[in-house]
C-alpha cells in the first residue's frame, strides 16, 4: 500500500472513530436561575468534569445594579438532558415558580415594588400552595400589562 492510500485511510479512520468516542462520553446539560435576580447558570458537564457559565438579561443585570448586596438563591430552571453513547435521557419537572414568569415581568414587577412588598412577593412566590404562587405571578402579570400597580 502506498504512502497516500495510508494517510487517506488514517484521516477517514480518525474522521468516523473521534467523533464517535467523543459522543459516547458522558454528558450533561441543565439550567440552573436566581429566583431574585433571574440570572441564568447552564452547566455542562463532560465526563464528570462541569463548565459553568452565567447568561445574564435585562431582569439580572437591573437587580444586581439595585440590590448590590444580593446573593444569588439557585432553583433549577428546566429541563435536564443527559446522553451517554447511543442512550439519550431528558428529565423535567420540578421547575420553581418563578420561571413561569419572563424575567421582564418580573422586572417590570419588582422595579414598581417598595421593599416591603417585594419581599412579599417572594414570599408567595415561594410558597407550596399553588394558589400563592398563580397569585404572585398575577401580580407580576397585571403590572407588566399595565392593568395595575403593586400598591
Amino acid at each position: 500500500m502506498n504512502r497516500r492510500k495510508k494517510i487517506a485511510i488514517v484521516t477517514i479512520a480518525g474522521l468516523v472513530v473521534i467523533p464517535l468516542v467523543f459522543y459516547s462520553l458522558p454528558y450533561e446539560r441543565r439550567r440552573d436561575g436566581c429566583i431574585q435576580c433571574r440570572l441564568v447558570k447552564r452547566i455542562d458537564s463532560y465526563c464528570g468534569i462541569s463548565i459553568t457559565r452565567e447568561i445574564p438579561n435585562e431582569c439580572s443585570q437591573w437587580y444586581m445594579q439595585t440590590h448590590p448586596d444580593h446573593q444569588h438563591e439557585w432553583a433549577k430552571g428546566g429541563c435536564t438532558y443527559r446522553r451517554c453513547g447511543l442512550s439519550v435521557e431528558w428529565r423535567c419537572g420540578g421547575e420553581h415558580h418563578v420561571f413561569g414568569i419572563i424575567p421582564e415581568m418580573q422586572k417590570a414587577f419588582l422595579s414598581s415594588c417598595t421593599p416591603q412588598q417585594e419581599a412579599q412577593w417572594f414570599e408567595l412566590l415561594g410558597s407550596r400552595k399553588q394558589e400563592d404562587c398563580e397569585k404572585a405571578e398575577k401580580m407580576a402579570a397585571d403590572v407588566f400589562f399595565g392593568e395595575s400597580t403593586p400598591g
